[in-house]
């Protein structure tokens, strides 16, 4: 009776915080965004400043999700997400994975998917942040994502595209994110997260939630330099390959990596995918 009614209020517990979340996306893009644009008419500015309150909301976000007893959070090495603009590059297993990244980097920049600049709840957010859409595409999208990390600010890449199938430990990985770093010169830096047990996976809705609070962890571990990839290759296909099967065997830690989400990556070496 105990675990029903545990389970049936992470439940009802889980509506709620998703439900909120939404809404102060909205709340953030009628009052705080307004106000950072008639206060800050710098855009670098105001672009700062704006990134800097949706970490702290995102933050906020996670502590409700503690408190409620959805879930604990963790991350680890939080120092090196912080230290240097890099390449930021992880697995995807869950929903919250932006969420966690985003709440640990205050300067953090996104690929997102164009669709979230339709979406009501998130478009003021993206809009008032400057993330970078996927709508850019090739040398469009290098660019941008160039100009962004000469700002200091870190791009944070999900190479599977997808969130990761519930019955493996990682997907095949495009070569967008090791194309970027060996053509603007930035590190790779690989981080792990975990989901335990299992959730809000994209087969999994939200009221799905498991047999108990789960725990949401990120681990960064060491960066990829480029320079250490790029050999005498100046079309960087050969290099991008080889720095993907490296990210991939970091990156799958829970089981290692055969090489074929290096061989099984698709030939979009410009295309870089958000949550």
């Amino acid at each position: 009776m105990g675990k029903s009614l545990n389970k049936a209020w992470r439940v009802l517990a889980t509506g709620l915080a998703f439900s909120l979340f939404g809404i102060g996306g909205v709340c953030l893009s009628l009052t705080v965004f307004p106000y950072l644009n008639w206060r800050y008419p710098d855009e670098v500015v105001r672009k700062r400043i704006a990134r800097s309150v949706v970490s702290r909301s995102f933050r906020f976000f996670l502590d409700t999700l503690q408190w409620l007893g959805i879930c604990r959070y963790e991350v680890k090495g939080g120092d090196s997400l912080n230290a240097q603009a890099a390449v930021v590059v992880a697995n995807h297993p869950s929903l919250l994975d932006v969420v966690l990244l985003i709440a640990a980097m205050p300067k953090a920049d996104c690929v997102v998917k164009a669709g979230i600049w339709k979406n009501p709840f998130m478009r003021g957010v993206v809009r008032a942040t400057c993330y970078i859409s996927n709508a850019h595409q090739g040398e469009d999208l290098i660019q941008a994502a160039k100009a962004s990390l000469d700002q200091g600010y870190s791009l944070i890449i999900f190479p599977e595209g997808t969130r990761t199938e519930p019955d493996v430990n990682l997907n095949p990985l495009t070569r967008g994110a090791a194309q970027l770093a060996l053509r603007t010169g930035y590190p790779l830096l690989p981080v792990h997260l975990t989901v335990e047990p299992r959730t809000l996976t994209k087969q999994n809705p939200w009221y799905r939630v498991p047999e108990r609070p789960f725990l949401l962890q990120a681990e960064a571990g060491r960066p990829l330099a480029p320079t250490d990839f790029a050999g005498n290759d100046p079309s960087t296909a050969l290099s991008a390959r080889e720095m993907t099967r490296q990210l991939a065997r970091v990156l799958n830690k829970e089981k290692h990596t055969d090489d074929q989400s290096g061989k099984r990556a698709e030939s979009a070496d410009h295309q870089c995918l958000g949550a």
